[in-house]
């Protein structure tokens, strides 16, 4: 159980978000993107985050603790899932996107960041940093997270 809920804890800030109507993809529309996701998060609103990712999501999770790592693989609706299981056990959550940089090629967009995340659960302070990466590509005209990794290590 603690191990899903540390999942589900880091899976909160990865990706990326929708800008309305937009379908260029630029560094610009990628960094508005950021934001969307990173106030959606911050309200914790699993529906928000949902609309920001595509229906045929690839989501891959990593996560190291004490020397030992777990893999996780998940679509669209199994990470909302995390999501709204994570939300649920959090008293206090705090994230910080560092280094954030946007490679736009070919008609899609890669964006790689350093997460910093502090939360408490049932009283345990959890912190974590991880190294992510997201793949933003125009679906239907709107920009939309398709492809997520994070390689997390818990402290």
């Amino acid at each position: 159980m603690r191990a899903m809920i540390r999942l589900s804890l880091m899976l909160l800030a990865i990706g990326a978000s929708t800008v309305s109507h937009a379908a260029d993809i630029s560094e610009t529309s990628v960094m508005a993107l950021i934001a969307q996701l990173d106030k959606a998060i911050l309200a914790r609103d699993p529906e928000a985050v949902g609309i920001l990712v595509s229906a045929n999501a690839d989501i891959f999770v990593t996560i190291t603790e004490n020397g030992v790592k777990q893999s996780f693989r998940m679509n669209k609706a199994q990470y909302i899932e995390s999501l709204k299981a994570a939300w649920a056990q959090v008293d206090e959550y705090a994230y910080e996107r560092k280094n954030v940089k946007v490679q736009v090629s070919g008609g899609k967009a890669t964006v790689t960041a350093t997460v910093v995340e502090r939360m408490r659960v049932g009283g345990n302070r959890i912190a974590s940093n991880s190294n992510e990466s997201a793949v933003i590509e125009s679906v239907r005209g709107r920009l939309l997270l398709t492809k997520a990794s994070a390689d997390g290590f818990l402290q």
